[in-house]
Parts: C-alpha cells; structure tokens; sequence
C-alpha cells in the first residue's frame, strides 16, 4: 500500500490549517477511487490536534503507544525521555568535532544536559546549535560553546 508519514504535526504554528489539513486527509482516504493508503501523523500530545482527530464521524485515527525496548513503558515525548535523547544526539557531532579540532574538550555531562534543556525538547534546536559550533567560516568552537553555556544561564527557554 502507499504511505506517507507526517511527522511532527504539533510543530505547526497555525491551528486552523492544521485542522483543515487534517480534515482534507480524512476527506481524501474516504474517496471510493484512492488504493489502499496508509498515512501516520506525529505528533506530541496535543488538545487542539486530539480534538480535531475525535470530532471525525468515522475516525480514522489510531494511536498507537510507542513502547522501549526492554522496560516496556510508553516514551513520553514531553518528558526526560527526549532530554536524554537529544543528549545522545548531541554526543555524537560533538565527538566529530573534537576529532577535527583535537584541542576541543568534550562538554561535560552537565553542560550536555543544560543544552539538551535550552532545545525545548526539540530537535532542530538541538540540531540549529550543533550548526553553530560547527561554524566552518574560521571560529572557534569552543568559544562557541562557552558562549552558548553562558546563555543557556541567563536567557529564557529556547530564546539562545
């Protein structure tokens, strides 16, 4: 069958699209014509996102719990689940970055969890930070990232 996967519908700012997208969706896997569709929406929890997927006459939506492997409870993407893997995800270019500027000390523990925090439990945050270490036009990475520490102390949520 054909599918397609819509990954992160909480990350669009306009509710009213988003529930028009919706909707067309739903429209469009009920036409008599369409081959057999599969489409998986991503998205955190939230109220106005449930809201327009319950108000369907004939719900075509499912959510599906996702569970870890071993523990068998349900990630919670709002939650330290998504610090801890945005850790992780920032271990890895700092660690291609120390191999490519071999003066360039590893950020402790701390310091990983203190930018993984300032993300928002957002990746491309996470991932718009690594680009600014990672600068190629002749900066130093770790003033980069000792000014990024600095600001993750004296701002407020994701405003670094």
């Amino acid at each position: 069958p054909l599918s397609f996967v819509v990954d992160a519908l909480d990350e669009c700012t306009s509710e009213p699209e988003l529930t028009d997208f919706i909707l067309s969706l739903a429209r469009a896997l009920r036409y008599p014509d369409l081959p057999v569709t599969h489409i998986l929406l991503t998205s955190r929890s939230e109220s106005h996102i449930s809201k327009v997927m319950q108000n369907e006459e004939r719900p075509l939506v499912r959510e599906i719990p996702v569970r870890t492997s071993g523990e068998g409870g349900i990630i919670s993407l709002d939650g330290a689940d998504v610090d801890s893997d945005i850790c992780t995800f920032l271990r890895h270019p700092f660690g291609e970055l120390a191999s490519r500027h071999h003066d360039f000390p590893q950020p402790s523990r701390d310091g990983l969890a203190k930018l993984a925090s300032r993300a928002g439990r957002r990746f491309i945050v996470a991932s718009t930070m690594m680009k600014f270490f990672i600068d190629d036009r002749g900066n130093d990475p770790h003033d980069r990232l000792q000014l990024m520490l600095k600001l993750t102390s004296e701002l407020p949520g994701t405003e670094v």
